[in-house]
């Protein structure tokens, strides 16, 4: 019977370690799945970072070169106006009108809208006022008496302000 014991209490140690061994692979696995958590949550915000950088980056890179084609476009429509009365009717003034309409209409198709704050409430979210102009009449205090380059807006974002000249009343 002693040996019997002997049995038992070895067996009892036995399950009492594979007991106590289970226990902690159970935890280690608790751990290490948590950090496997973590680690999937922190990749999927690394995708996510990298995704929004990278589309901040194509968006600024677009904006920069739509800002570069819009001084082309500036430099085109000046001409257009300052030799609009020397070379009326000619082919150049006929081709020279077709391509700035063509490319505005580019503009148009790429989401670029005009601000064409003339006779509008200066707004300083789009308008630029680089001086003020004394009117008499109320009714212009505070407006845009004159756009001296258009603002350009991108998918209702600004990209470039309306630089504008706004109405201040003369003072008695």
């Amino acid at each position: 019977m002693e040996y019997m014991i002997e049995d038992v209490k070895k067996c009892n140690e036995v399950v009492y370690q594979l007991r106590d061994s289970l226990k902690r692979v159970i935890k280690e696995r608790d751990d290490l799945r948590s950090k496997m958590l973590y680690l999937q949550a922190d990749f999927e915000n690394f995708v996510n970072r990298s995704r929004r950088s990278a589309e901040e980056l194509v968006e600024k890179r677009e904006t920069e070169i739509i800002l570069d084609m819009l001084e082309i476009l500036d430099e085109l429509e000046l001409t257009y106006e300052k030799s609009k009365n020397e070379i009326a009717g000619s082919d150049f003034s006929s081709g020279l009108g077709i391509i700035i309409s063509k490319f505005r209409k580019k503009l148009e198709n790429m989401g670029i809208t005009t601000i064409d704050p003339a006779g509008k409430r200066f707004d300083p979210a789009q308008h630029m006022a680089i001086s003020t102009v004394w009117v008499e009449d109320p009714k212009l205090n505070g407006t845009v008496v004159e756009v001296l380059r258009k603002g350009y807006m991108a998918k209702r974002k600004l990209i470039r302000a309306a630089v504008v000249k706004v109405g201040v009343i003369k003072g008695d």
